[in-house]
């Protein structure tokens, strides 16, 4: 007996696959361009993210190359001003400073030395204190006025302007600021400012009072020969006689 079919053994009778009906086709069809539409959204997101982030990695390199650049230069006009200061050359030490500005405008640090060769230079030549406020301003407002150092040298800008009052608060806002390792410099240029005096370079500051061993007058000839002659009038005669 044979197995039954589930056709006729013709084979010509076999009518086929069912056909799909057009609603289904159009589903298909609404799926395929949805996701077409998807994979293309989806890759030009990709795509964008990929260059942004490609366009954000040239823009860090060529700021890093640029700070890097900064940094060697603001560099080298420190070490050229820090030897000319050494040997005395006060001119060619502002005109390093004022080189590495014009480079970088920027720079707390050189901000801050000119500032301080203008304000304290031993040279009166080289010495200006209005433009050395200027300067030290300019370096504290680029440190949010949080460096003591900087903010010391617009104490000692203001006293080379003549502008004692300014100049100890400044001094006094500095000491407060200061690590320990700096207070009794900045103490002394302190006293300094009170006595209406500016701070000078290699100059000792003024000593402190306090610290000072006052010395004993020592008596000159005239003040022995005076004290003699008084011993002397003072003392009875032994060849008086009775």
């Amino acid at each position: 007996m044979s197995m039954p079919h589930n056709f006729s053994d013709d084979p010509n009778s076999y009518p086929g696959p069912p056909a799909k009906s057009s609603t289904t086709t159009v589903i298909l069809v609404a799926i395929a361009v949805v996701c077409g539409t998807l994979m293309l959204i989806c890759g030009g997101v990709i795509f964008g993210i990929v260059t942004t982030v490609q366009q954000a990695q040239r823009e860090i390199e060529v700021v890093m190359g640029d700070q890097q650049w900064q940094m060697s230069s603001d560099q080298s006009a420190f070490e050229e001003y820090t030897e000319c200061v050494a040997e005395g050359r006060y001119s060619e030490a502002l005109q390093s400073l004022e080189s590495g500005l014009s480079s970088d405008p920027e720079s707390a640090l050189l901000h801050n030395n000119k500032a301080w060769l203008l304000a304290t230079c031993p040279d009166d030549n080289v010495r200006n204190g209005e433009i050395a406020i200027e300067h030290a301003t300019k370096a504290c407002d680029l440190t949010d006025w949080r460096n003591f150092a900087y903010v010391d040298t617009v104490a000692a800008s203001y006293a080379e302007a003549g502008d004692f009052e300014s100049a100890v608060k400044w001094q006094e806002e500095a000491i407060e600021l200061a690590d320990a390792a700096y207070l009794r410099d900045f103490q002394k240029r302190l006293r300094l400012f009170k006595a209406g005096k500016a701070y000078r370079e290699g100059v000792p500051p003024m000593n402190d009072m306090t610290e000072e061993t006052p010395t004993q007058e020592q008596p000159t000839e005239s003040t022995v020969t005076d004290t003699l002659s008084d011993d002397l009038d003072e003392k009875p005669s032994t060849d008086e006689q009775p």
